[in-house]
């Protein structure tokens, strides 16, 4: 927590020494007196107690600190996510700030946006406009706490194209290993931390009747997804980086050391057979039922439903967060999960935006740096003082927010539950801005096994973030049709090769074979690529 408490402390004076908050400045003031249109999907949770982000606290108060009026316009009922993208890109109409996931859902990405005059590129007005998010992404603010914001930001060209989402806290793990915790009490077992441990938990369920000790999604052998058991052979699942160069898990040694490993398990029954079809529908029966003691899941999305669930059925049922597992007791894991420290969606300014004006380039620019204010940050997360939240001291003077009964008591409001409440004032946990205060996680998660889950699966974020592959790197439009040219042809193949393992369909003289055809099949030219885009993420951090 003092790490955590720095964290924030430096984010918050890295504000404070600008001495500016968008739109209370008198520096490079901008105001056309027009009002400005935003386009995005709306939030699920929102859409249960309001019909529209201009409903929002959150908006109705920045729109008033920044003296700019800023309208929501959100897909037509019928059509979200993607499709909803896609039809407004194909209309040619565009409003003055789209906010969606450009680095993936714009074709060619964000850089041929530019190129296609859809939206801005932003490098030559953020120091003059959005002095708080330049200071993130090119000043102090980034630097002094050591987070990507700025590598996370950039197009394959080096240019901002948006206002990210940028992580506040240390928190940047929301996954890993869960265990049945009133099951092991009862067998007088402690919490697995090495696979000799987790040996000795699956072992013990079986012979107490449990069908599948390990219960899980795809995900849990999967190449192309989160760490799990692989992190005490210190092997990334795909790509990852080894003494600062990028690797690929499944050429190296330790691999086959832990696939063994695996098929060891397979074979003692230790493991679900149905894994590979499972949803997390058959992973919640399975971890209610008895079925299973031990999956992979979310503080959210799985504690979080697994919990209030079992409230009524067993008094006595309780999940605890399992940290990712190592060889000997007392060593650090390598690998987590590890979310980019900046993420999508953002907020891109359309190029009919100023098309007519710059001025009201500027003054959308500075409407959307407000976010990035120790005032927005505030209203963003926790709303208003004295309405949604409260201000505590500790002795040494730090500040925490806590919400009111207006947000806990989220009936009140005809809310079914505290997301819900909250995303009736403001969008504290998606959305550009700031996201995931320590502050915020701690009231959004009522269970004290969620609770411990963030603490958890956490711990070793920052030697993580040493070992894995950055969340999102930019590629050329040649280097990703090569990308995904070799995927097609190498993934399936050794993913299937590695299923029939675990699952004891084949022995691990065929994952050798697998592994030559990959490597044949152009797998290792892939690492190559990654690597280039790796290079050039580092470059962009400097």
């Amino acid at each position: 927590m003092k790490k955590l408490t720095k964290v924030l402390s430096l984010i918050l004076s890295c504000v404070l020494a600008l001495g500016i908050f968008a739109g209370c400045s008198g520096e490079k003031e901008v105001h056309t007196g027009d009002k400005f249109t935003y386009w995005a999907t709306l939030h699920a949770s929102v859409s249960q107690t309001q019909t529209s982000y201009n409903d929002l606290l959150m908006y109705q108060e920045i729109n008033k600190a920044t003296g700019t009026e800023v309208e929501f316009v959100h897909p037509t009922q019928g059509t979200a996510g993607n499709e909803a993208f896609q039809i407004l890109l194909a209309s040619g109409d565009f409003p003055d700030m789209i906010e969606y996931n450009w680095a993936s859902a714009y074709p060619g990405g964000p850089e041929q946006a530019i190129a296609d005059g859809v939206i801005i590129k932003l490098n030559d007005y953020l120091e003059d406009y959005a002095p708080n998010y330049y200071n993130y992404m090119e000043g102090e603010g980034g630097k002094a706490i050591d987070y990507a914001y700025k590598s996370n930001s950039l197009s394959s060209e080096g240019n901002y194209y948006g206002f990210k989402a940028l992580l506040i806290s240390q928190y940047r793990g929301f996954g890993g290993l869960f265990v049945r915790k009133d099951m092991l009490d009862k067998w007088g077992l402690d919490i697995p931390q090495t696979i000799d441990d987790w040996t000795n938990v699956f072992k013990t369920a079986k012979e107490n009747g449990v069908k599948y000790p390990l219960t899980g999604t795809p995900r849990l052998f999967k190449m192309m997804d989160c760490n799990v058991f692989n992190t005490a052979w210190e092997v990334g699942k795909s790509f990852y980086l080894k003494d600062g160069k990028v690797a690929f898990g499944p050429f190296q040694k330790e691999y086959k050391d832990y696939l063994s490993k695996m098929a060891e398990w397979g074979k003692a029954g230790y493991i679900d057979i149905d894994f590979i079809t499972n949803g997390n529908t058959e992973l919640e029966a399975a971890m209610t039922n008895g079925t299973s003691v031990a999956s992979f899941g979310y503080v959210g999305g799985t504690l979080g439903k697994l919990m209030p669930a079992m409230k009524d059925r067993d008094p006595n049922y309780n999940l605890a967060a399992c940290p990712y597992p190592v060889m000997k007791e007392g060593d650090e894991p390598i690998f987590q999960e590890v979310a980019a420290e900046a993420i999508d969606p953002c907020i891109a300014i359309s190029v009919q935006c100023g098309i007519d004006n710059e001025d009201r380039y500027k003054e959308a620019i500075k409407w959307c740096d407000y976010l990035y204010s120790k005032e927005g940050m505030l209203l963003k997360s926790f709303g208003v003082e004295g309405n949604t939240y409260t201000v505590t001291k500790d002795e040494d003077g730090t500040e925490h927010y806590v919400y009111t009964d207006v947000i806990t008591d989220h009936e009140k409001i005809g809310a079914h539950s505290i997301d819900a409440s909250l995303h009736h004032f403001m969008r504290p946990g998606n959305g550009p801005g700031f996201v995931n205060h320590a502050d915020y996680l701690k009231g959004y998660y009522p269970y004290e096994c969620q609770k411990d889950a963030i603490e958890v699966w956490n711990k070793y974020v920052d030697v993580a973030k040493m070992h894995s592959m950055p969340f999102q790197m930019s590629y050329t439009d040649e280097e990703a049709a090569k990308k995904a040219e070799i995927e097609a042809r190498t993934v399936d193949n050794l993913q299937a090769a590695i299923y029939n393992v675990v699952l004891g369909k084949a022995t691990l003289d065929s994952f050798d074979d697998a592994v030559k055809a990959a490597k044949k099949a152009g797998m290792s030219e892939l690492t190559k690529i990654q690597q280039a885009a790796y290079d050039r993420y580092s470059d962009y951090s400097k």
